[in-house]
């Protein structure tokens, strides 16, 4: 008796679980997110420019500070749009492939920049809130990376660290967000990476027709890896330019 109960129980678990799974697979939808960049907290750096072009950077930086993007989604795969440059610099991932594509621009060159997704190291949280009509739970992440300092003729290279808080609602359970972030065990709400602000504004699920999800092709084809070492030689051009060649 006791074993046969057991059994059903066991079934039981197993087929909520599969359920739930499957919903996570099925589901599609459309975000929207408003976005507020800190240029503070960027670790912009003017040296050496004239006051012209500083405040021409000034006032390049106060437009792009706040947009608005639109995540498309489904169970597996995803994109991050421009709602104002629809075209432009798209963003894709495949969970189920573990591969993210992305369209960027450097000067006049187009780039289609691809690697393996990563989702980084989240540590869940039992804090709660509402947010919307949804109950949101918290987590952590901590976002590490490198970049070169310069210092005269000598460079090196310093490691920076920054703390990720995220709130998520397993009520959309997808483990799609904003941008680059993603792997929590629902829909991002709101996240803040110490220079970004993300803020989801509505969430239309099951819209009435299908989502679309598109992987981005123009540009030329480099790692992450590539495309850092092009944007910091590109950088450096830029900033030598402005102070003269020296």
């Amino acid at each position: 008796m006791k074993s046969t109960l057991f059994k059903s129980i066991l079934l039981l678990g197993l087929l909520v679980l599969g359920v739930s799974a499957s919903f996570g697979q099925q589901i599609q939808g459309i975000a929207t997110y408003n976005t507020v960049r800190d240029y503070g907290k960027a670790g912009v750096k003017t040296d050496g420019m004239s006051e012209e072009m500083k405040q021409q950077i000034a006032a390049m930086m106060k437009a792009r500070a706040q947009k608005t993007f639109i995540l498309y989604f489904n169970g597996e795969e995803a994109n991050w749009i421009d709602s104002k440059n629809p075209d432009e610099k798209r963003k894709y991932r495949d969970l189920a492939k573990g591969l993210f594509i992305e369209e960027s621009a450097i000067l006049n060159s187009n780039y289609l920049v691809k690697g393996e997704l990563s989702s980084g190291e989240w540590q869940l949280s039992d804090e709660t809130k509402q947010i919307g009509p949804y109950l949101a739970k918290k987590a952590t992440a901590i976002r590490t990376w490198q970049r070169v300092v310069k210092k005269g003729q000598q460079s090196e290279i310093v490691s920076d660290a920054r703390e990720v808080v995220a709130w998520y609602t397993e009520e959309i359970p997808i483990k799609h967000g904003p941008d680059h972030y993603w792997g929590l065990p629902g829909l991002v709400l709101t996240l803040d990476d110490g220079k970004m602000k993300y803020e989801c504004v509505t969430v239309n699920i099951e819209p009435e027709e299908a989502v679309k999800i598109t992987i981005p092709t123009i540009g030329k084809k480099v790692s992450r890896e590539e495309y850092k070492k092009i944007q910091e030689e590109q950088r450096d051009l830029f900033l030598k330019g402005f102070s003269g060649g020296q």
